[in-house]
């Protein structure tokens, strides 16, 4: 009822406008903009100057300026990187399936990498490195070898190659992948078999194929990596993506499952990234992007998170999700960062929901409020009706530090 109430304002904000503009040019407002405008004006009373319309004459809201010392990306990350490294020899999440490590806990491994190397952390580098190097070995018992398991382990040795410079990390991992690629035999078809089963299949696939196109200097294997991640971000977008810019979790789940929406934000906002502007699916993937982050916004609570299921706040046992949402955040910060979305419009949004996941972190780095593992399902129970809430689950620590990851990059290059 709010946010009907907020649309009929904007609406009628953008009739008036609509009305002035033929008087005073260049007034004209956009109706999305007023609806996301109106929410934040009517609860942030020092932003008002900042929160001027999109346009050429306007101050631009900086979400940099806006982040405290008591929610400094530093310190997240810090405490999140400690945590994972804290837990000792041996102590890994492993996968109920086969014991290998869990591709969450990659992602995380990924996530403190990518910190170490942004800070400059050395000993965090070398504490991280002792702890995963026997990824360097095909046999080991933390390599998976079926599904997607080659990509995983490719993620987290493109991010010590990053780290290092040294192309054995490079090459093992694209040795895996085109080892991958020839298992599932989908050189021709990459958008076939499990990747459009469920949305992670382009947060499992798509992400490292672009992170390979980034990071190849070989004409032919770019090609190879920038088609398939379209080709893959094109299928699922065809497959799950609804009218109204959100996702559904799988083929047999229609239901807006939070962390669902969060992996194909991620791969999105990724693709978009590195997909050349001139491959003729990227504006395809742009146009599914801006619709998805414009239907988030109008679902996002009062503090900044979002729920497990995302389109049904009243729902019975429905919580605020913080592992999805930390990737929303992500997406909406990326995008704001590159261009593709209106600061004035998204970043006080986007603000909020740095703050609260923040607010969601214990004293010793561990994310509350995660959803635990979900296989898709067509009933909106299955999500809701028993205990689906974690405090330290990968999956959240891995989305808050890309988050951490992404503020200080953008800091660093806005100084």
């Amino acid at each position: 009822m709010k946010k009907r109430i907020t649309l009929l304002i904007g609406a009628l904000l953008f009739t008036f406008s609509v009305i002035i503009g033929q008087v005073l040019p260049n007034t004209v407002l956009a109706l999305n903009e007023i609806d996301v405008r109106v929410k934040y004006l009517d609860t942030s009373e020092k932003d008002v100057e900042e929160m001027k319309l999109y346009g050429k004459d306007s101050v631009s809201f900086n979400i940099l300026k806006k982040i405290t010392k008591e929610y400094d990306p530093w310190d997240v990350g810090n405490s999140v990187s400690f945590n994972l490294i804290s837990k000792g020899e041996g102590n890994y999440f492993r996968s109920s399936r086969d014991s290998t490590l869990h591709y969450a806990e990659i992602y995380t491994a990924n996530a403190a990498i990518r910190f170490a190397r942004i800070t400059g952390n050395d000993s965090l580098f070398q504490a991280l490195h002792d702890r995963y190097e026997e990824f360097m070995n095909d046999n080991s018992d933390l390599v998976r070898q079926e599904a997607h398991g080659f990509y995983r382990s490719a993620f987290l040795l493109l991010e010590f190659y990053k780290y290092t410079g040294d192309p054995i990390y490079y090459q093992k991992a694209l040795e895996r992948v085109k080892e991958q690629r020839a298992k599932w035999n989908d050189v021709e078809y990459p958008d076939s078999y499990g990747r459009i089963k469920m949305t992670d299949g382009a947060f499992l696939t798509a992400v490292i194929e672009t992170e390979l196109y980034n990071l190849t200097n070989d004409s032919t294997e770019k090609y190879i990596c920038v088609d398939r991640a379209a080709r893959l971000l094109n299928a699922q977008i065809d497959k799950f993506q609804r009218k109204d810019g959100l996702f559904d979790h799988a083929s047999n789940s229609n239901v807006t499952w939070s962390r669902g929406n969060g992996w194909i934000a991620y791969a999105l906002t990724e693709g978009l990234v590195y997909i050349p502007e001139t491959h003729p699916m990227r504006q395809k993937i742009m146009d599914a992007y801006l619709k998805f982050m414009e239907t988030l916004i109008e679902h996002q609570t009062d503090d900044g998170l979002w729920c497990q299921v995302i389109d049904r706040p009243e729902a019975k046992n429905n919580f605020k999700e913080t592992s999805g949402t930390a990737m929303f955040m992500y997406s909406l910060l990326t995008g704001i960062k590159e261009g593709w979305l209106n600061p004035n419009v998204y970043g006080p949004a986007t603000l909020d929901t740095w703050k609260a996941l923040v607010q969601k972190l214990t004293e010793d780095g561990s994310l509350k409020n995660v959803s635990k593992g979900l296989w898709p399902s067509r009933y909106l129970k299955h999500y809701l009706d028993h205990d689906r809430i974690a405090t330290g689950d990968m999956h959240g620590q891995s989305a808050l530090l890309w988050c951490a990851d992404l503020l200080i990059e953008y800091s660093m290059q806005n100084p």
